[in-house]
């Protein structure tokens, strides 16, 4: 049974509803030239070596049955790795934790549940379909367990596809900022057959 209750009624309400203004590219698949390789290859190093990381930002979900706009934290610390979703006002929605394997939920009205897999559970609590089990790299910009990923002229990832089950996911980086001598993605667009998922990532805190 899904815990809808754990959505405030509020944000819901129109009113509430975040609107991400984000421009899309049209999706092309480009040859990687040895210069392209060579810039990617540093980069992809450069974010495989980021094993602590903290990002705030937005989060924005529509599907046919559930509209939400909803603040978020990620918390990376090696193997462990937290997203914490709040309303505007501050309110915990939701807290996942995954650890070597083990997903801890806790909901806003202090309730927990435990299982294997993050995104499985999430979604049978919450009916939120989200691949948050590769979100821990993907959200960095590394296209981790990708079946395919392109490069943008920045030679970072500028779309990335991979099939989850029966479910076909696709995230497009929009746009990137620059950290710590380092590009880190800013606006993400996730998407799954009637599915969005917009992601604002406006603050990194990165430590190595």
């Amino acid at each position: 049974m899904r815990l809808s209750i754990m959505f405030p009624h509020f944000i819901r309400l129109p009113f509430v509803i975040l609107i991400f203004s984000l421009f899309l590219s049209a999706c092309s698949s480009v040859p990687l030239t040895p210069q392209q390789s060579t810039h990617w290859d540093k980069h992809q190093a450069q974010l495989e070596a980021i094993t602590e990381y903290k990002v705030t930002g937005k989060i924005g979900y529509q599907s046919p049955e559930q509209r939400h706009s909803l603040n978020f934290q990620w918390t990376q610390k090696s193997d462990n790795s937290q997203l914490l979703l709040t309303t505007f006002l501050g309110q915990t929605v939701i807290k996942v934790t995954i650890d070597n394997g083990h997903t801890l939920i806790e909901t806003g009205d202090g309730q927990t549940f435990e299982g294997s897999d993050p995104g499985r559970l999430m979604y049978s609590l919450t009916g939120l379909n989200l691949p948050i089990g590769y979100l821990n790299d993907w959200i960095k910009g590394l296209p981790t367990a990708a079946d395919n990923f392109q490069l943008n002229e920045l030679n970072t990832v500028e779309h990335l596809a991979k099939q989850i089950g029966q479910t076909n996911w696709h995230l497009r980086y929009n746009s990137y900022i620059e950290k710590d001598n380092m590009l880190l993605p800013n606006s993400m667009k996730l998407t799954q057959l009637n599915t969005t998922i917009k992601i604002i990532a406006s603050n990194w805190t990165v430590s190595q």
